[in-house]
């Protein structure tokens, strides 16, 4: 059974951090998942050149594009794109490259700026790990505003939440980023660990999670996959209820 209802608004998420290997990809491919579920119409811009997971596990076709956003040129095209082809009801989750810190610390306000101007609730997806180059990243981002952040919090880099001590540590003259974005009316979710042979079998298969039940699974892996859906439906149950403009 879903976590949550089926409701459909829309958004312009972002899934971005400027280090590669802390989930980012896999962190979109959690909220595809949620999204589709719940019932949204949404559309992926797969900015990833190398290994371009959303558009592999959703594509190809019209429902992911992919678009290199490696300049800023290339942020205004992908904007017209959505302005020229999106309808107002749909989510836009953007898969931004790995390393594409410096790139939202110059063009994310002008993307900020257009999902106010169309009217859609704007989120970023920050992968974490438990590392401070992390931390730093989204500390440089903090211009943006820290109330449209999602934390997510992987779980293959902590057992959980707690764990991740560097993220709920004090800074020398201010309260913890944890705590910031918090206030600020940030997210934080934990994606707990999918089990290896799963997850490899879904790569193998090139299935999104919500067609796991078509790759060769064995019983028990069909189990844990299901327990696994279940609570990243219920980690993510705060962006979906954002997104519908419900409580948190």
């Amino acid at each position: 059974m879903s976590a949550y209802s089926n409701i459909s608004r829309s958004g312009i998420i972002a899934t971005d951090n400027d280090k590669g290997g802390v989930g980012k990809s896999f962190t979109g491919l959690c909220l595809a998942h949620c999204l589709t579920i719940a019932g949204f119409a949404w559309v992926g811009i797969d900015g990833d050149r190398r290994n371009a997971h959303l558009h592999r596990f959703h594509g190809p076709g019209p429902k992911v594009r992919r678009l290199p956003l490696d300049t800023v040129e290339h942020w205004d095209q992908m904007i017209d794109t959505i302005e020229r082809d999106v309808p107002l009801d749909t989510v836009v989750l953007i898969d931004c490259p790995a390393g594409a810190g410096h790139m939202m610390e110059v063009c994310g306000p002008r993307l900020k700026a257009f999902a106010a101007h169309q009217g859609r609730p704007f989120m970023r997806l920050c992968a974490m790990d438990e590392e401070d180059d992390v931390l730093l990243a989204l500390n440089r981002t903090r211009s943006l505003g820290f109330d449209h952040v999602v934390a997510c919090l992987n779980g293959r880099f902590a057992p959980s939440p707690e764990a991740f001590e560097l993220w709920r540590k004090p800074m020398p003259t201010a309260p913890s980023l944890r705590e910031q974005v918090l206030n600020a009316g940030g997210i934080e979710l934990y994606i707990p660990p999918l089990r290896a042979s799963v997850r490899s079998q879904l790569r193998r298969a090139n299935l999104p999670f919500h067609r796991g039940n078509e790759a060769n699974l064995s019983w028990s892996e069909t189990q844990s996959l299901a327990n696994w859906l279940y609570q990243v439906e219920t980690a993510f149950a705060p962006v979906i209820a954002r997104l519908t403009g419900g409580a948190q």
